[in-house]
Parts: structure tokens; sequence; C-alpha cells
């Protein structure tokens, strides 16, 4: 079944790259470029600034925390020891929440800025298109 999937993305995109042509017109033959993007992203040097950048905020996460545990294993009174753990741990959460929003959001930008950088190579380079791996792959085990 997977292969039959793959086989019919594959003449899905073949059928593609023929309706585009113009009938009659000698044109260039169909050429697909597949990239695996995820690997791209993951080696770029945009990725992985942003990676360093999310790497410093949770070292900064994680000292909030240990502050916050020395903070309340100082107060004596278990009253208070309780309003500091709600209160510190109302504070962790809107943290982790905005750094997290903000890695995903940065991320989502530079891969997309990658994706317009592999279409125009690939139109340089003579390609009719350039197309995901993982989307491939996904097409092959029914992911999609």
């Amino acid at each position: 079944m997977n292969k039959t999937l793959k086989l019919s993305f594959i003449a899905l995109l073949a059928g593609l790259c023929i309706m585009t042509q113009s009938y009659g017109e000698e044109q260039p033959p169909c050429k697909i470029g597949i990239v695996d993007i995820k690997k791209v992203v993951a080696n770029s040097s945009e990725a992985k600034s942003i990676q360093t950048e999310q790497k410093k905020k949770i070292d900064e996460l994680t000292r909030f925390i240990e502050k916050a545990r020395l903070s309340v294993d100082k107060e004596k009174d278990p009253k208070k020891q309780k309003e500091l753990e709600e209160k510190f741990t109302k504070e962790l959460n809107e943290k982790r929440t905005a750094i997290d929003s903000e890695y995903t959001k940065k991320l989502s930008l530079a891969e997309q800025d990658i994706r317009n950088i592999i279409e125009t190579t690939a139109k340089d380079k003579g390609y009719s298109m350039a197309v995901s791996y993982t989307h491939l792959r996904a097409h092959e085990t029914g992911a999609y």
C-alpha cells in the first residue's frame, strides 16, 4: 500500500508538470527537486542562532525556578509558603508560555524564509518544483 501511495504521488507530480507545459511547444523536461527541509532548517545558521537563544532563555528559567524554591523553602509559615508556590507557579507558566510562543514563531519564520530560498534556487537551477522530503514521506506512510 505504501508503494502505491508513493507511486501515485509521484505520478500526480509528473502529471502536474505535463499539464503546465504548453501543447505544441518544445519544453524542457520536468525536473522535480526533493529537499529535506527539516534537515536544511536544522543546519541553518539562523535556526542554530534561534536555538542558542532558546537555550539561554531556558537557562534563565532554570535559575528562576532555583530562586523560587529557595524563597519557598526560607518561608516558615505554611500558608505563606503555599501563596509563594502559587505565585511562582503562575509566573513560571507565563514565562514558559511566552518563551515557547516566541521560539515557535521565530522558527516558523526562519523555516518559511528557507522554503522561499529553496523555491527560488530550484527555479534558478531549472527545476519545475521542489518537494519536501517530509511531505513525500507523509504521503508514503498515510500521515497526511
